[in-house]
């Protein structure tokens, strides 16, 4: 039996391919089985320990496609959670997880997040809405971070059809209190130009849109690309999701000058600070660090509050999620403090970041993922919780080095002559096509 070698592209799914009926298959099987019974038996925490590599990645994909059970997959930081989301999107497919991407900003930062990976974050919570088991995964500050609430989450939502009567000028302004910005010609996502009876949009995961008017009514929506500005599908309707937790709709904008106000008021501060916040509130200056108001705006909530209860959490690396949480409760006060010499008025830090003890965990189950473990480890008491049942596995990590293709080839082969069935996965379908030669010419 050759080894299979794959483009890990993440485009669908294999993991019909590792759970293939054969003796390979009966180990991940009886894995999964482990996993399973223990979280059904346990109603503390439980540790799965000994996943070294993307073995972690592998059991998690097995166990959401075994049971099909909502799941809330949390890393210390945003590179670890872009692996691992990229892992379970090869594992399972792409349209199977949903991925929160860390904003490069955090709170307090004098720059705003941008667009692109905003909008990417709400469109996954708006999939999350959609979705009756999702399984997500983000990192500990995209857990924490504060967003809009569900119900403002729907109201920021522009369904648009051909035959709908909306002025362009009304629409232009729905797309800037949602964060786009007007540009002379879209080329990312949060853009938004006009040309004459044109408007296009750039929204989030998907192609830009083109909305054709007559009058005040639309005639035609088209989605296009955007380097040859050429028609790739047509349709009827159409979604806009916003790229900002900011929906700055009049009511907003009003409920943040009054809390303003009374701030002024309460730290007895000079009236006339508050011209220069009212002009950037009424203005929508979303690319200067705005977001740092969210909670005046109105209702926020965390990623939790989107998932439905009996969802299971499995925390990456425990350890580190504690150093990070750290980290981020001592860098979080520091950038709000560098802020006020600009903004004399500035939301409590536990206002715009939720505390890791405060997330609203408990109507859920908690699994810890880690390499290895250490029993009695004060460093691993996380969120005062600590492992009531183990479950433990024999991975290791490959001990292979750059440019050791007869190395690999050796392994491949005792591995496929013992029966079993050894997938090989590649970044793209070239480094595939590459590694593939190479393992040939070791057997010429």
């Amino acid at each position: 039996m050759d080894p299979v070698i794959e483009n890990g592209s993440k485009s669908g799914g294999l993991l019909g391919s590792c759970l293939a009926d054969g003796p390979a298959s009966e180990g991940l099987a009886a894995a999964i089985g482990r996993v399973t019974a223990t979280l059904r038996s346990c109603g503390d925490t439980t540790l799965l320990t000994g996943l070294r590599g993307g073995a972690g990645s592998l059991l998690l994909a097995a166990w959401y496609d075994h049971v099909s059970l909502p799941g809330l997959v949390v890393t210390p930081d945003r590179e670890s959670a872009d692996e691992l989301a990229g892992d379970l999107e090869v594992w399972l497919g792409a349209d199977r997880v949903v991925y929160l991407p860390q904003p490069e900003v955090m709170a307090f930062d004098r720059n705003s997040p941008e667009p692109t990976l905003v909008g990417d974050f709400l469109a996954g919570l708006h999939r999350i809405q959609q979705q009756k088991n999702p399984l997500v995964v983000t990192s500990l500050y995209g857990l924490r971070q504060r967003v809009l609430a569900p119900g403002n989450l729907n109201r920021a939502v522009l369904r648009l059809r051909s035959g709908q009567q909306i002025p362009m000028d009304q629409l232009g302004e729905l797309l800037v209190q949602r964060g786009y910005r007007p540009a002379g010609m879209v080329a990312k996502v949060g853009d938004f130009a006009r040309r004459g009876g044109l408007l296009d949009v750039f929204p989030p995961e998907d192609r830009p849109l083109r909305i054709e008017y007559f009058g005040d009514e639309i005639v035609s929506i088209r989605w296009f690309d955007v380097e040859s500005q050429l028609t790739v599908a047509r349709g009827e309707e159409a979604v806009i999701l916003p790229v900002s937790n900011l929906l700055l709709d009049e009511d907003a904008v009003l409920a943040g000058l009054e809390i303003a106000e009374r701030q002024l008021l309460a730290q007895d501060l000079h009236p006339d600070l508050l011209e220069d916040l009212q002009a950037r509130f009424e203005d929508r200056l979303v690319d200067d660090g705005l977001e740092s108001f969210l909670p005046w705006f109105g209702p926020t909530a965390t990623v939790s509050d989107y998932l439905p209860d009996g969802t299971t959490v499995f925390w990456v690396e425990p350890v580190r999620l504690q150093d990070q949480s750290e980290l981020l409760d001592l860098e979080l006060p520091r950038l709000r403090e560098g802020r006020l010499d600009r903004d004399f008025l500035l939301p409590a830090v536990d206002e715009v970041v939720e505390p890791a003890g405060k997330l609203g965990l408990a109507r859920m189950g908690h699994v810890f993922l880690a390499a290895s473990w250490i029993a009695g480890d004060a460093q691993g008491c996380w969120l005062d919780r600590e492992p009531t049942q183990t479950v433990d596995f024999q991975s290791r990590s490959q001990d292979l080095r750059g440019g050791e293709v007869g190395h690999l080839r050796r392994g491949l082969d005792e591995w496929t002559a013992r029966g079993q069935q050894v997938l090989v996965l590649c970044d793209n379908q070239g480094q595939a096509n590459r590694l593939a030669e190479l393992l040939d010419d070791e057997l010429a």
